[in-house]
């Protein structure tokens, strides 16, 4: 994962510039060791985060999981809740970018 996160990031930048494209082309980021890889681009490309995956669940999973209900979208089958949330978000990620321009 290491070796090939600059040629990920540089496919976020250039052609994979949405969600559901970088799921379709990585698509076991999904569901590979319940979102291991995610998690491991995340601390790559985050690495002042600490124990990332602990505060974000304190402060942020609940609501994420009250949107996505409002917002009618699926929550993926894992034993990750942390995974679930972050699945979410890249579901939502159009309508918050679509809400960002409004303001």
């Amino acid at each position: 994962m290491k070796a090939t996160f600059g040629y990920r990031q540089k496919q976020v930048r250039t052609s994979l510039t949405e969600p559901g494209l970088v799921m379709a082309e990585y698509p076991r980021f999904k569901d590979f060791q319940n979102g291991s890889l995610f998690f491991s681009d995340s601390k790559l490309l985050y690495p002042e985060a600490k124990d990332f995956d602990k505060s974000f669940k304190e402060k942020y999973l609940n609501e994420i999981f009250l949107l996505a209900n409002r917002k009618s979208v699926d929550i993926p089958e894992s034993p990750d809740e942390c995974f679930k949330a972050m699945y979410v978000l890249l579901k939502l990620t159009p309508s918050i970018t679509n809400f960002a321009k409004l303001i």
